[in-house]
């Protein structure tokens, strides 16, 4: 079955300085998103592109709570027109489209060949709910009459949600970058190792990305 996914953009305010663009895109789009980037620094004398991979709805939560872009792209419109309800965002745009695929083991044992096939693995995996590829594929499978599937498949995530450590807001990283910068002394870029291995360490016992704690210690210590 055919899915299509809409990625969603729009241009944040410029707060950063004139000669740097921070992006914020979701994980999918790193592999071009970083050739853009490039592409656009050599094509423009002195501009920085600064990025932040993540979930759409873990940089939802990042500029929900401060966190400064100039432009958001999102893998769907729910987190976009969520920002766009409370004006953090404006004129959102559809960029690009994608299709779900089916993954499957190398050799394929469960012979899966089509969608029809998938009551013969012996396990799915799937994005989180609150992950646009999550939320898109629970979508297939009602639709394409697998609820069973569906429903066994949000309650293993249920199961696993319970077990995994709950995630540190914006607030939390900014506040244990601060405690790790005074703790350490740090002054420089160059004291950036001894800062991610406070904050991180003071971040124990809950899910924080590294990639976003190293770009906001390095933004503190610039």
């Amino acid at each position: 079955m055919r899915h299509v996914l809409a990625l969603v953009l729009t241009l944040w305010p410029l707060t950063t300085r004139a000669e740097d663009l921070t992006v914020f895109a979701a994980a999918s789009l790193r592999e071009p998103f970083e050739e853009l980037g490039l592409a656009l620094e050599k094509s423009t004398p002195g501009l920085i592109v600064r990025f932040n991979f993540a979930g759409s709805q873990e940089l939802r939560a990042q500029i929900e709570h401060g966190a400064q872009a100039d432009v958001f792209a999102s893998a769907d419109r729910k987190h976009m027109a969520a920002l766009e309800k409370l004006s953090l965002v404006a004129g959102p745009r559809i960029f690009a489209r994608n299709q779900p695929v089916v993954v499957v083991p190398k050799g394929n044992p469960a012979s899966v060949r089509a969608f029809a096939d998938l009551p013969k693995a012996r396990r799915l995996v799937i994005g989180a709910p609150e992950v646009p590829i999550g939320a898109y594929t629970l979508q297939i499978l009602d639709k394409a009459g697998r609820h069973d599937l569906s429903v066994v498949e949000q309650a293993e995530i249920k199961v696993l949600e319970e077990y995994l450590p709950a995630a540190a807001s914006e607030d939390d990283i900014r506040k244990a970058i601060e405690e790790a910068v005074q703790e350490t002394g740090a002054s420089s870029i160059k004291d950036m190792g001894k800062v991610m291995k406070a904050a991180l360490g003071r971040l124990t016992g809950k899910s924080a990305d590294g990639s976003r704690v190293s770009q906001l210690v390095k933004e503190k210590l610039s």
